[in-house]
C-alpha cells in the first residue's frame, strides 16, 4: 500500500457532519478523492480519500462488467455510504484521476437517496473527473433517488484527453415507490481534449416546469444516459437505434454514442439501458 493511501483511509467512515455557517447547522461538506496510476505495468491506487458519505473501498468485480470482461487486472473501486444523505444543505464532492494507460472500475454499494434538510435548502454532489491518454474510466454508479421534498444538484464534469476510452451510466429516479416526486437538477459535460462530446442538463420535479412534458420525461420516474467513448473504433458511426419507444442509441461522434432512456421504474430502465449497451458489440458487453 502507498504510504501517501493509509492516512485517507482512516479518516474514511465516522467523520462527523460540520458545522458551517450557512445553510444549515446539521450540513455537512466534504471532499473525497480517488487517482489511479499504471506503474510498472500495474494499475494502482495512489490515492483514495474518503470522506463523509463517500466511502472508498479497493475490491473485486462487484457484477458484469463492459469491456473489462472480469480481468483482474485493472484497479476497482466501490463507493459506500458513510452517512445517510445527501441530505439539503450538504456540499459534497468526488475528484477522479485516471493516470496515463491505467484502467479502473469504478462502481457503488447501493443508490444515492436525496433527501430533504431541515432548512429548505439545497444539496448538491460535484464529481470533477480527467482520464489521460491510454487510460480507460469505467464508471457505475447506482441509480441517485430524489425523495419527496428534497432539491438535489449534481454536476459531472469529464475530462477526457484524446485517446482515453470511458464509459458512464447514471440514472435517476424521482421519488421513491408510490412517492411524490422530489426535485433534480443533474448537468453532465464531457470534454476531449477541451472540445465538448457530450453536454446535457436535465431537471426534474415539482420546481422545475415541463419536466413531465413528452419532450423530457414524459411523467416517467426513471431517466437514464449511458456515454460510451471508444477512440477509433467507429463505434458511432452511422449509429441510430431506435431500441423501443422510450429508449434510443446514438451515435455523435465516430466513436461517441450516447443512449438514452425513461421508463416507469428503475428495473425498466436498467432493463432498456443493458439492451443499448448489448448492441454496441461483443467488447462492451457484459461478461463476467
Amino acid at each position: 500500500m502507498p504510504r501517501d493511501l493509509a492516512p485517507d483511509l482512516a479518516r474514511a467512515p465516522d467523520l462527523a457532519r460540520e458545522t458551517m455557517q450557512g445553510p444549515s447547522s446539521a450540513s455537512m461538506t466534504a471532499r473525497a478523492v480517488l487517482h489511479c496510476e499504471r506503474r510498472d505495468g500495474v494499475d494502482r491506487l495512489t490515492r483514495l480519500r474518503s470522506e463523509g458519505p463517500y466511502v472508498l473501498r479497493p475490491t473485486h468485480p462487484k457484477a458484469p462488467e463492459p469491456w473489462t470482461r472480469g480481468t483482474s487486472a485493472a484497479a476497482r473501486v466501490s463507493v459506500s455510504a458513510g452517512t445517510a444523505g445527501p441530505l439539503g444543505g450538504d456540499r459534497l464532492s468526488l475528484e477522479v484521476r485516471v493516470g496515463p494507460g491505467a484502467v479502473l472500475v469504478l462502481n457503488e454499494i447501493s443508490a444515492t437517496l436525496a433527501l430533504p434538510g431541515t432548512g429548505g435548502h439545497a444539496s448538491e454532489a460535484v464529481f470533477s473527473v480527467r482520464v489521460d491518454d491510454g487510460a480507460t474510466l469505467i464508471w457505475m454508479p447506482e441509480p441517485v433517488i430524489a425523495a419527496r421534498g428534497c432539491d438535489h444538484r449534481q454536476s459531472i464534469t469529464v475530462a477526457l484527453a484524446g485517446t482515453a476510452r470511458f464509459y458512464l451510466r447514471e440514472e435517476l429516479i424521482v421519488g421513491r415507490h408510490r412517492e411524490a416526486p422530489g426535485n433534480i437538477a443533474q448537468r453532465v459535460r464531457v470534454t476531449r481534449d477541451g472540445v465538448p462530446v457530450y453536454d446535457q442538463d436535465l431537471r426534474s420535479g415539482p420546481r422545475h416546469p415541463g419536466w413531465d412534458s413528452p419532450s423530457v420525461s414524459a411523467g416517467a420516474k426513471a431517466v437514464g444516459t449511458m456515454v460510451v467513448v471508444d477512440p477509433g473504433s467507429g463505434l458511432g458511426r452511422d449509429r441510430s437505434d431506435l431500441i423501443d419507444a422510450n429508449t434510443v442509441s446514438v451515435g455523435v461522434d465516430d466513436d461517441v454514442v450516447v443512449a438514452s432512456a425513461v421508463a416507469a421504474d428503475n428495473l425498466a430502465l436498467a432493463a432498456a439501458l443493458d439492451e443499448a449497451l448489448h448492441r454496441l458489440g461483443p467488447a462492451w458487453r457484459p461478461g463476467r
